[in-house]
């Protein structure tokens, strides 16, 4: 179920001096009860990978995205609202047990990722990966997302005649993590 963000006007009271219009403030939105047409705000404190945090700073990125309908497939688009600079797409979001597919973690998580750039050398370029523990509140049944964790596929060093290079074979990193509020969905 889809709920937009309600607009309140609050007009001046009597006696004051001056006319500077109407007052617009935003009432808070619903909490969601869906994931399909639902969006949020997510903060993400990327911390880099562990052996190297002690050579890079932690960088803080706010975004919001907006998670379009499931597909056939079981996973549907994320939309990235509003310009970001370090977060300039959205691909894919699903639900599933555990952070992983290979994870014994019997929670539901959602998963998402987004493309990062701009933020070397905390984090490479790339795409990162947003996972959070999905949970409803017992009065209204509404989403509530926590635990997140924001990791980074890195691929594996190989070493082959005397050079390393990046192998075949790659492992998701935790990178930092990530707080994610509803908010209202903007009009693409």
């Amino acid at each position: 179920m889809i709920h937009q963000a309600e607009r309140q006007i609050v007009s001046q009271s009597e006696g004051q001096q001056g006319d500077a219009g109407p007052i617009v403030a935003a009432v808070a939105p619903k909490r969601w009860t869906e994931l399909a047409g639902s969006a949020w705000k997510c903060r993400m404190t990327l911390e880099g990978f562990k052996e190297e945090r002690k050579d890079v700073r932690a960088v803080d990125v706010v975004c919001e995205i907006a998670l379009m309908p499931v597909e056939e497939d079981g996973r549907g688009q994320v939309r990235v609202q509003g310009d970001n600079k370090f977060i300039t797409k959205g691909f894919v979001w699903s639900v599933g047990l555990g952070l992983d597919d290979n994870s014994e973690d019997d929670a539901v998580y959602l998963r998402l990722n987004v493309r990062g750039e701009g933020l070397e050398p905390t984090v490479p370029d790339g795409s990162l990966y947003l996972n959070a523990k999905l949970t409803r509140d017992e009065k209204d049944g509404a989403i509530v997302l926590s635990d997140g964790l924001v990791t980074f596929k890195r691929p594996q060093k190989a070493r082959f005649l005397f050079a390393v290079y990046d192998g075949l074979l790659a492992e998701f990193k935790v990178v930092g993590n990530v707080v994610m509020e509803p908010i209202p969905v903007l009009p693409e």
